[in-house]
């Protein structure tokens, strides 16, 4: 493997024809490159360009993922577009072409499974749909740009009905106080089930918030994205001795408000 420390250098070796594409912004951040072959980058355009990107597309998303020419096509760009294929998808579908295009430009990086998730989104929605989906989460008090920020965390945020959106955020805001801001940075709330996983577990945390064990900066994500015996055994197991009726919070036989441990603490 060759390792390249001055931008002139990455310039020798590049082909020609894809030396148009390198914006110079990419090019002056570029001071350590790894690169095994000339032959690499042009794979990785060919690649693009057979799945429907212009040079424009192509161009703007080196200058925003300069990695993205030094990728194996093989292995991190070919079997997502594989995905697509085998479930659908098609190189010759206009929409698949637009809906890749569409992503590019919102910035989301190739290499990611997030990437993948969010042309699946974009492909099988209708702009009537995107647009209630937008206007659902700006009445939760978000910018369009905080939902875009929501949307490149958790493209799957997209899909979720009205119903479970405002369902969840009556529960986080209302019953638990949590600050829509707090709830923006875990957006994958939205795809899990409020009456499995949500509500007990916020309820248990807020029962140990009220009592003074746990901090009260807790984020979202330490607490629902752990697994189901992590959770048991960091926030229930660990206080049962504290708070004796903890687990029957957590199975929902026993409401929070139930125990008396003085005022609200909100979050």
């Amino acid at each position: 493997m060759l390792f390249f420390t001055q931008t002139v250098l990455f310039h020798s070796v590049l082909p020609h024809k894809f030396l148009w594409i390198v914006p110079k912004t990419a090019l002056s951040a570029s001071k350590k490159i790894h690169f095994e072959t000339p032959e690499q980058s042009d794979s990785v355009l060919t690649l693009l360009r057979g799945h429907g990107c212009t040079n424009t597309h192509i161009s703007k998303i080196v200058s925003l993922i300069p990695s993205l020419i030094l990728a194996n096509p093989e292995k991190t760009l070919f079997p997502k577009l594989e995905f697509f294929r085998s479930v659908g998808f098609s190189e010759a579908d206009g929409k698949f072409s637009r809906s890749v295009k569409s992503v590019i430009e919102m910035g989301f990086d190739p290499l990611r499974c997030s990437f993948v998730k969010a042309v699946q989104v974009i492909y099988e929605g209708t702009e009537s749909a995107w647009e209630h989906r937008m206007e659902v989460y700006r009445r939760c008090g978000w910018t369009d740009y905080e939902i875009m920020l929501m949307f490149r965390q958790g493209p799957y945020i997209m899909k979720s009905s009205e119903k479970k959106i405002m369902s969840g955020m009556d529960f986080l805001v209302n019953r638990m106080g949590w600050q829509p801001a707090a709830i923006a940075r875990f957006p994958i709330v939205f795809l899990l089930s409020l009456e499995k996983r949500t509500i007990p577990r916020c309820s248990v945390v807020k029962v140990l918030r009220m009592k003074g064990l746990v901090k009260k900066d807790l984020s979202l994500s330490a607490i629902l994205a752990c697994t189901g015996r992590v959770f048991l055994d960091k926030f229930v197991v660990k206080y049962q001795e504290d708070i004796p009726h903890l687990f029957n919070v957590y199975k929902g036989k026993m409401d929070f408000l139930e125990l008396d441990f003085g005022s609200d603490i909100r979050g």
